[in-house]
């Protein structure tokens, strides 16, 4: 069975498709502004409500199962945080909260994105899109065929270097 992580729903399918392989390697600067946003919200949301920090949890369909851990989970609501707002990331931030909606049966989310913040009903069209992009990578990755990527997303990603949609030619994994 593959496994894939909720992290990378709706991402480049070329990003999640080299993921399956190689651990993609933030940099440093990245994992401390991640780690510092995910303080601060903490800090915003103890004085608003009772939250924990997400566990760990699986998800199993026919083709693959899903792994991710939310942020926070309040009694009502999932949270997710990210480090600033990035209207390329909007898409796929909200299929990941709604991915953790469905592990944590909440029907409420929070996305907060830098000093925005988002309130996410559950949405059945979000997650059906997100599992068919799963699909979609399961296929790929049995029949090894590397899929087209987005190039929007190029900028942001840690595998610009190797990547079959900005070297085409000189690409070698």
């Amino acid at each position: 069975m593959l496994t894939f992580f909720v992290s990378w729903a709706l991402r480049c399918m070329t990003f999640s498709y080299i993921s399956y392989y190689y651990k993609p390697k933030l940099p440093k600067r990245l994992i401390l502004k991640g780690q510092l946003s995910e303080k601060r919200a903490k800090t915003m949301l103890k004085s608003k409500m009772d939250i924990k920090r997400g566990k760990t949890k699986k998800i199993y369909f026919k083709n693959f199962t899903l792994v991710g851990r939310a942020d926070f989970i309040s009694d009502d609501c999932v949270i997710e945080v990210k480090s600033s707002f990035n209207n390329k990331f909007l898409i796929p931030s909200l299929a990941q909260l709604n991915l953790y909606m469905l592990m944590e049966e909440k029907d409420k989310g929070l996305l907060i994105m830098g000093e925005k913040e988002i309130l996410v009903e559950k949405s059945n069209f979000v997650i059906r899109q997100s599992l068919a992009y799963f699909e979609q990578l399961a296929k790929h990755i049995l029949e090894f065929k590397i899929p087209e990527g987005d190039t929007e997303f190029c900028g942001n990603c840690c595998f610009t270097k190797i990547c079959f949609n900005v070297n085409k030619d000189q690409a070698h994994l």
